[in-house]
Protein backbone atom coordinates (compact mmCIF):
# COMPACT_ATOMS: atom_id res chain seq x y z
CA UNK A 1 0.00 0.00 0.00
CA UNK A 2 1.62 3.24 -1.08
CA UNK A 3 0.31 6.25 0.80
CA UNK A 4 1.04 9.61 -0.41
CA UNK A 5 0.96 12.63 1.41
CA UNK A 6 0.50 16.22 -0.25
CA UNK A 7 3.66 18.42 0.54
CA UNK A 8 3.15 21.78 1.44
CA UNK A 9 6.25 24.40 0.12
CA UNK A 10 6.53 27.66 0.85
CA UNK A 11 5.65 29.11 -2.10
CA UNK A 12 2.98 27.77 -4.58
CA UNK A 13 2.98 27.59 -8.28
CA UNK A 14 -0.14 29.53 -9.99
CA UNK A 15 0.12 29.87 -14.09
CA UNK A 16 4.26 29.86 -13.45
CA UNK A 17 4.52 32.31 -11.19
CA UNK A 18 5.70 31.57 -7.32
CA UNK A 19 2.99 33.35 -4.76
CA UNK A 20 3.58 33.07 -1.24
CA UNK A 21 1.41 30.55 1.24
CA UNK A 22 -0.62 32.75 3.32
CA UNK A 23 -0.31 30.33 6.28
CA UNK A 24 2.67 28.21 6.28
CA UNK A 25 2.86 27.21 9.76
CA UNK A 26 -0.84 25.97 9.75
CA UNK A 27 0.31 24.21 6.58
CA UNK A 28 2.53 22.60 7.79
CA UNK A 29 0.41 21.56 10.94
CA UNK A 30 -1.88 20.41 8.46
CA UNK A 31 1.12 17.89 6.92
CA UNK A 32 1.91 16.79 9.74
CA UNK A 33 -1.23 15.88 11.86
CA UNK A 34 -2.33 13.97 8.13
CA UNK A 35 1.01 11.58 8.70
CA UNK A 36 0.05 10.72 12.23
CA UNK A 37 -3.26 10.03 11.27
CA UNK A 38 -2.33 7.93 8.30
CA UNK A 39 1.20 6.32 9.49
CA UNK A 40 0.90 6.32 13.58
CA UNK A 41 -2.43 4.13 14.73
CA UNK A 42 -1.36 3.89 18.05
CA UNK A 43 -0.97 7.02 19.07
CA UNK A 44 -3.51 9.49 20.02
CA UNK A 45 -2.70 12.84 19.05
CA UNK A 46 -4.75 16.37 19.44
CA UNK A 47 -4.12 19.77 18.63
CA UNK A 48 -4.97 22.57 21.40
CA UNK A 49 -6.05 25.57 19.63
CA UNK A 50 -5.59 29.28 21.22
CA UNK A 51 -8.31 32.04 21.68
CA UNK A 52 -6.24 33.69 19.12
CA UNK A 53 -6.34 30.87 16.60
CA UNK A 54 -9.93 32.46 14.89
CA UNK A 55 -9.67 35.97 16.14
CA UNK A 56 -8.47 36.92 12.69
CA UNK A 57 -11.93 35.48 11.28
CA UNK A 58 -13.94 37.45 14.11
CA UNK A 59 -12.05 40.67 13.72
CA UNK A 60 -12.91 40.57 9.57
CA UNK A 61 -16.76 40.16 10.76
CA UNK A 62 -17.42 42.31 13.21
CA UNK A 63 -16.94 46.16 14.38
CA UNK A 64 -14.66 46.64 16.57
CA UNK A 65 -15.84 47.59 19.39
CA UNK A 66 -18.35 43.98 18.95
CA UNK A 67 -14.92 42.46 18.30
CA UNK A 68 -13.30 43.59 21.85
CA UNK A 69 -16.57 42.28 23.73
CA UNK A 70 -16.60 38.96 22.15
CA UNK A 71 -12.72 38.40 22.59
CA UNK A 72 -13.04 39.82 26.41
CA UNK A 73 -15.91 37.28 26.97
CA UNK A 74 -14.36 34.25 25.29
CA UNK A 75 -10.98 34.85 26.73
CA UNK A 76 -13.16 35.15 30.20
CA UNK A 77 -14.52 31.79 29.82
CA UNK A 78 -11.49 29.85 28.29
CA UNK A 79 -8.95 30.74 31.60
CA UNK A 80 -12.53 29.98 33.60
CA UNK A 81 -11.95 26.91 32.02
CA UNK A 82 -8.30 25.93 32.30
CA UNK A 83 -7.01 27.55 29.56
CA UNK A 84 -3.95 29.08 29.78
CA UNK A 85 -1.15 31.10 27.91
CA UNK A 86 1.72 29.65 26.51
CA UNK A 87 0.38 26.09 24.96
CA UNK A 88 1.91 24.76 22.45
CA UNK A 89 0.54 22.94 19.53
CA UNK A 90 0.39 19.72 19.16
CA UNK A 91 0.09 16.37 21.59
CA UNK A 92 1.11 12.87 21.15
CA UNK A 93 0.82 10.07 23.45
CA UNK A 94 1.67 5.97 23.10
CA UNK A 95 2.17 2.74 24.94
CA UNK A 96 3.56 2.86 27.72
CA UNK A 97 2.76 6.55 28.71
CA UNK A 98 5.16 8.29 26.46
CA UNK A 99 4.22 11.49 25.43
CA UNK A 100 5.54 13.95 22.90
CA UNK A 101 4.63 17.92 23.21
CA UNK A 102 5.04 19.92 19.74
CA UNK A 103 5.32 23.42 18.49
CA UNK A 104 5.34 24.43 15.00
CA UNK A 105 7.09 27.34 13.87
CA UNK A 106 8.05 28.66 10.30
CA UNK A 107 10.74 30.83 8.78
CA UNK A 108 12.01 32.95 11.91
CA UNK A 109 9.35 32.52 14.21
CA UNK A 110 10.44 31.37 17.65
CA UNK A 111 8.37 30.96 20.86
CA UNK A 112 6.81 33.78 22.56
CA UNK A 113 7.44 33.97 26.21
CA UNK A 114 4.84 32.09 27.60
CA UNK A 115 5.75 29.45 24.91
CA UNK A 116 9.27 29.34 26.42
CA UNK A 117 8.16 28.99 29.80
CA UNK A 118 5.73 25.88 29.02
CA UNK A 119 8.76 24.15 27.64
CA UNK A 120 10.90 25.05 30.15
CA UNK A 121 8.44 23.50 32.69
CA UNK A 122 7.22 20.23 30.79
CA UNK A 123 11.20 19.50 30.39
CA UNK A 124 11.42 19.97 34.30
CA UNK A 125 8.74 17.38 34.08
CA UNK A 126 10.35 15.23 32.31
CA UNK A 127 8.02 15.09 29.12
CA UNK A 128 9.83 15.24 26.09
CA UNK A 129 8.85 18.58 23.78
CA UNK A 130 10.17 19.84 20.41
CA UNK A 131 9.61 22.53 18.15
CA UNK A 132 9.46 21.68 14.45
CA UNK A 133 10.21 24.18 11.55
CA UNK A 134 9.65 21.31 8.70
CA UNK A 135 7.81 18.10 7.78
CA UNK A 136 10.88 16.14 7.49
CA UNK A 137 12.29 17.09 11.19
CA UNK A 138 8.89 16.43 12.25
CA UNK A 139 9.16 12.91 10.97
CA UNK A 140 12.42 12.40 12.39
CA UNK A 141 11.60 13.66 15.34
CA UNK A 142 9.08 10.76 15.78
CA UNK A 143 11.49 8.62 14.69
CA UNK A 144 14.04 9.75 17.43
CA UNK A 145 11.63 9.23 20.12
CA UNK A 146 9.84 6.41 19.31
CA UNK A 147 6.83 6.77 18.00
CA UNK A 148 5.17 3.76 17.09
CA UNK A 149 4.49 3.93 12.70
CA UNK A 150 3.44 2.37 9.72
CA UNK A 151 6.14 1.61 7.13
CA UNK A 152 5.60 3.85 3.99
CA UNK A 153 5.97 2.02 0.96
Amino acid sequence: MTIRLKKWGKRERVSGHAIPRKHPEEDLQKLCVEFVRRCCPEVIAWHTPSENKFSGILRAILPPTTFYKIMGTITNKLKAMGFCEGILDYELHWKPAFSLFIEFKYGDNGLTEAQQATVDRLRELGHNVEVIYTYEDFVEILRFHGVPMRLLK
